[in-house]
């Protein structure tokens, strides 16, 4: 096996960091600071990037959810009123499944988008290829229920089970003894490693002395993907392969397409009148004529949208069906629109964000795309200037 490098992120890539060799036994080797420039000097063919906890928020929820996918799409709306911020601006991931957590019970972790960007484009810049990008309690070695804690100088971090935080060493002291009691286990804490302030609590529960980021290393290649999910594992795929873009095959390049290109026709009309119109038009009813092959011309894609959706038709592409319905909403409410438009292929979900001006607006959005036939499921909605912004799951019923 090819070396893995293990970097302790500072607060900001412009930052001094530390890091970790492993090789072939996954054994730390050696270990190195400096600048982010300095990891140049490095032969290894793979690195791991570790934050420090207090930027991660591990927060507990219930997502009762058939897979990865849902799970992760419902993440957000499960912790929105738990995150002091916008989600807008969260990226969200998710911890392992516990072995005995109870079903549907999940651990979110959520991290300012923007600081996860500047991390993996600084790295990318320096041509280093991240396996994963983990918080630091995700490397704690862990079992059972007892809390597990390493101790850096300048924070000490804390894993119990899927639940990790970092606390800053000047507060630890008087901070861990509550958390502890939070966490309602009867085992006594486990301090694995330590070094710095705020270790007074564990005097009675010392395991051993070592180096702590070599303890945090050996667990970080064991730790999975950690916080590169979702667009940020497509994300750093496409970097991975030089930057270029994935095939579609049709069923999905079909997917993907009509849903925004109906969008576009359907919602922003203006956009008709741009020179780029025509293209998007052909484009439509090109992808409109190869799913509905017994359609001889498209002459009004937004009426012949509704008779699929006001007819049943439930052997038609659901993607095609749904945005029959969202039209229907949409052309019964001026007071509504529509930001943009994802199709989940896996659950037949088709998925808007929306501006409206008035709640009652959104129930008459809603009535108009229940009496064509379809199902809304509203999630959680937040003002934005003068009106309201949220989210709706279109469905068949």
């Amino acid at each position: 096996m090819s070396a893995t490098v293990v970097i302790f992120a500072g607060d900001s890539p412009e930052a001094p960091l530390t890091w970790r060799v492993l090789g072939a036994r996954q054994m730390v080797e050696h270990a190195g600071q400096g600048m982010l420039d300095a990891l140049s000097d490095e032969r290894a063919s793979e690195a791991i990037l570790v934050l420090p906890g207090y930027s991660v928020s591990a927060i507990p929820a219930h997502l009762p959810a058939r897979n990865e996918r849902q799970a992760l799409a419902a993440a957000p709306f499960a912790i929105e009123e738990e995150i002091a911020a916008d989600p807008e601006d969260q990226h969200f991931a998710l911890m392992p499944v516990g072995a005995a957590a109870p079903e549907g019970q999940r651990t979110i972790l959520a991290i300012e988008r923007a600081l996860l960007s500047r991390w993996i484009d600084a790295l990318g810049a320096r041509g280093i290829a991240l396996r994963s990008v983990l918080a630091d309690f995700q490397c704690v070695p862990v079992s059972g229920e007892t809390v597990h804690a390493v101790g850096l100088p300048d924070r000490l971090v804390l894993r119990q089970g899927d639940w990790g935080v970092a606390i800053d060493a000047d507060i630890a002291t008087a901070v861990v003894p509550a958390v502890l009691e939070s966490r309602s286990t009867d085992e006594s804490p486990l301090l694995l490693a330590g070094t710095g302030h705020g270790l007074a609590i564990f005097q009675s529960a010392y395991a051993e002395t070592a180096d702590p980021e070599t303890v945090l290393a050996e667990g970080a290649v064991h730790a999975g993907a950690g916080l590169l999910q979702g667009d940020f594992a497509v994300r750093q795929r496409s970097s991975d392969a030089g930057a270029s873009l994935p095939v579609l095959k049709w069923p999905a390049a079909l997917t993907v397409a009509a849903a925004v290109l109906v969008s576009t026709v359907n919602v922003l009309q203006g956009a008709l009148l741009q020179s780029r119109a025509e293209t998007i038009r052909a484009n439509t009813e090109t992808m409109f004529l190869k799913a509905f092959p017994e359609t001889d011309r498209v002459v009004n894609i937004r009426a012949q949208l509704r008779r699929v959706s006001q007819g049943g038709q439930t052997d038609q592409p659901d993607f095609l069906v749904l945005s029959g319905f969202l039209s229907s909403g949409l052309d019964a409410v001026d007071a509504v629109s529509v930001e943009s438009v994802r199709f989940d292929s896996d659950t037949g979900e088709l998925s808007a964000s929306i501006l409206f001006d008035s709640y009652d607006a959104l129930s008459r959005f809603r009535t108009a795309i229940e009496t064509a036939g379809g199902r809304v499921v509203e999630g959680g909605s937040r003002q934005v200037g003068d009106r309201r912004a949220g989210d709706v799951k279109v469905t068949r019923r």
